[in-house]
């Protein structure tokens, strides 16, 4: 029907999340069910990284700066804006985190026997 509009209004309700914080991010909405498995926590989280060779001084002199700079209220609101969270601390903290992340993924790939084809 040509020159004819149609005007569809939908509420949406929120069914699942894949994070632990899904409520405090919807807190207007009721959320009926989290999924998930336990200790999976499926969120964004940022951090930087330098390449392998960085002297540990520039690595600590930036690790400092942009530890600063993530503490600053605009940054966290912008942070919290994009629903993920800042990897505070520095290369050591960057690292086990890391090395922690994979041990999880890998250990949960081998158990349900995921193959890339």
């Amino acid at each position: 029907m040509r020159g004819l509009m149609r005007v569809v209004i939908f509420t949406l309700l929120s069914l699942a999340a894949l994070y632990a914080q899904a409520q405090a991010v919807y807190p207007t909405r009721e959320v009926k069910l989290v999924a998930g498995f336990a200790g999976f926590d499926v969120q964004g989280d940022y951090f930087m990284v330098a390449p392998a060779k960085t002297p540990q001084a520039i690595q600590m002199t930036l690790a400092k700066a942009v530890d600063e700079i993530s503490h600053q209220t605009d940054t966290i609101a912008f942070i919290e804006g994009m629903h993920a969270r800042p990897l505070y601390g520095g290369p050591k903290e960057t690292k086990a985190f890391l090395e922690g992340e994979y041990t999880k993924w890998k250990t949960l790939i081998d158990a349900v026997g995921i193959k890339v084809d």
